[in-house]
C-alpha cells in the first residue's frame, strides 16, 4: 500500500525507516518515516503520500518545521498531529494543514 520495496528514499512513494503508523476514521494513513525525518500521509488507495511534518527532502533538524527521526505518532479526529521527535527530545504538535509545528513537551536538550 505505501512505499517500494527495496526502494528507500525521499520521493512521494518511498520511505526511510518507517516507524509508526496510525489510520485515522477516513483511512488515511500517516507513516512516521524515520530515516527521512518526516511523517508522510497517504491518502485511501494513493500510492504517492504528501508530507506533513518535517521536510519532504528528508534534511533533519531541530527548528519547529523539522524533525530528526521522528519515532511516534498520534492523530486527532481533526487531523491535528503529535509527533514524538525522538532525537530533538520533545513533541512536537501540528495543526492540520500547518507548515510548522510547535513543541508540545520536552525542551529539545
Amino acid at each position: 500500500m505505501a512505499g517500494i520495496t527495496n526502494s528507500l528514499g525521499t520521493s512521494p512513494s518511498q520511505l526511510n525507516t518507517p516507524w509508526d503508523l496510525v489510520v485515522d476514521w477516513s483511512y488515511t494513513l500517516y507513516v512516521t518515516d524515520r530515516g527521512a525525518h518526516r511523517v508522510q500521509k497517504f491518502l485511501r488507495g494513493q500510492k504517492n503520500a504528501s508530507t506533513i511534518a518535517g521536510q519532504a527532502n528528508g534534511i533533519a533538524g531541530s527548528t519547529p518545521n523539522t524533525l530528526y527521526e521522528p519515532t511516534g505518532i498520534f492523530v486527532h479526529d481533526n487531523g491535528d498531529i503529535y509527533v514524538a521527535d525522538r532525537n530533538n527530545y520533545r513533541v512536537q504538535y501540528w495543526s492540520n494543514g500547518s507548515s510548522t509545528g510547535e513543541t508540545f513537551a520536552g525542551n529539545g536538550e
